[in-house]
């Protein structure tokens, strides 16, 4: 327009419109009811139901990605400029985020609402547990008023233990805010039960109960020291390993494998053990079976005593063996010069194998002088330079390999002809 001197004129420009602007807000949490949330933009009231929803990205960014999405809400016709957003929600913790405005822009602002924890309730037969979250042991100051406080939204993998019963797991996704109740009735761990087989977990070592009984101790066609012939009662049962305890079985357990015929398998005899390597694993595996309530009241894992090892080979035999000594035992005559996995041979009458051959069996007394006449429990002497050794071995002439015969060994001494066989007996007080 140009106008000339003195001259007026009216110009119409129309209405004009403020700058303003939007933001959109795009929700990264799933599970979210968007009807129960508060949103104000600088402090201001936002009407949830009037704002206009978008749909939830089908391709999301490297921000979203991985993240369930409710579908965006717009909000329009706000002034330009620097704006602080609040959301509040009963089950998610308070959220603000500061956003700018842009003339006829849209500004993306990403909410991402962090869920308040949820809570569990645990009632517990036996009451007094170990609980565990995700592998992490709750600590007992972390119980309130019988709840605790766990994440929300989360796949929480729970276990419920205490001693002498087995564990229960179970695996639970709070809701934010949410609460759920565990109730739990553990299983009391069978443990070793008079008159019955055991097998001792996670070593598969099966273990005959042998009852109470007397029978006649030594032979008289044996060498000196298997006289006087003296009876021998036994007034309480005991378990003893039905075969010689293995290769695989002593490093389950003890990590690790000394002996001299690995060639013969995991299933073979442990040996090159000495008296004293064999009571540590005797130690070591009663410790732990005496952590999970497993162990019976009064009894230990142990080496027989030469009474009870001579009792159980014998199986109520009284002749040399305690039946065809080629059919049961890997000697001198048939063993090849190395120990051979055990059970392969005909068991005797109790279900014992190898009790003749494969690996002569540390037992707990000392070497000592038969006491004749009767005897109650005998344990053997009190004090001794050598430990006895029972039932021959793969190198051993079958005279070696009878029910009666004794042989004996320094303590601290291994040899590849020599191992042990496990028993659960009552504990003896030196």
């Amino acid at each position: 327009m140009t106008l000339k001197p003195k001259e007026a004129r009216t110009l119409n420009v129309g209405t004009l419109v403020a700058e303003s602007g939007g933001i959109e807000l795009r929700f990264l949490s799933s599970d979210f009811r968007l009807e129960q949330a508060a949103i104000t933009v600088d402090g201001k009231p936002i009407d949830v139901a009037q704002l206009r929803r978008g749909a939830a990205s089908s391709a999301p960014s490297d921000q979203t990605r991985g993240r369930s999405e409710t579908a965006p809400l717009r909000i329009d016709n706000l002034e330009v400029g620097p704006r602080m957003v609040e959301i509040a929600h009963p089950d998610y913790e308070p959220w603000r985020q500061a956003a700018t405005v842009r003339d006829q822009e849209t500004t993306l602002v990403n909410v991402k609402l962090e869920p308040k924890p949820g809570r569990l309730t645990v009632r517990a037969d036996p009451s007094e547990i170990v609980l565990t979250v995700n592998g992490r042991a709750v600590r007992p100051e972390e119980i309130r008023n019988g709840e605790i406080l766990l994440p929300a939204g989360e796949s929480l993998e729970l276990q419920a233990g205490a001693r002498g019963y087995k564990t229960a797991t179970r695996t639970l996704t709070l809701p934010a805010n949410g609460a759920d109740t565990w109730q739990v009735a553990l299983e009391k761990l069978r443990g070793a039960e008079e008159g019955q087989a055991w097998t001792v977990p996670d070593l598969n070592l099966e273990m005959a109960y042998i009852r109470p009984g007397t029978f006649t101790m030594g032979s008289e066609n044996g060498d000196s020291d298997e006289k006087p012939l003296t009876r021998v009662t036994l007034t309480k049962g005991y378990w003893l390993g039905k075969t010689e305890v293995t290769q695989g079985q002593w490093e389950a357990l003890m990590g690790s494998n000394p002996s001299n015929f690995k060639n013969s398998g995991r299933d073979a005899p442990v040996e090159t053990i000495s008296w004293d390597e064999a009571m540590q694993f005797c130690r070591k595996l009663t410790e732990r079976e005496r952590q999970a309530g497993r162990l019976p009241e009064g009894y230990e894992y142990t080496l027989p005593t030469e009474a009870q090892w001579e009792y159980a080979c014998r199986a109520g035999t009284t002749g040399d063996y305690a039946g065809n000594l080629d059919a049961m035992a890997w000697y001198y005559q048939n063993g090849g010069s190395t120990t051979h996995p055990v059970g392969q041979k005909q068991a005797n009458a109790w279900g014992l194998y190898d009790m003749h051959g494969n690996v002569w069996g540390w037992c707990r007394d000392w070497y000592g002088n038969y006491p004749g006449s009767s005897v109650r429990d005998p344990t053997g002497p009190s004090s001794g330079s050598f430990r006895v050794l029972r039932g021959g071995g793969w190198g051993s002439v079958a005279g070696y390999c009878r029910s009666a015969v004794r042989n004996w060994f320094d303590p601290g001494l291994r040899w590849s002809g020599l191992g042990f066989r496990l028993a659960l007996a009552p504990q003896v007080s030196r």
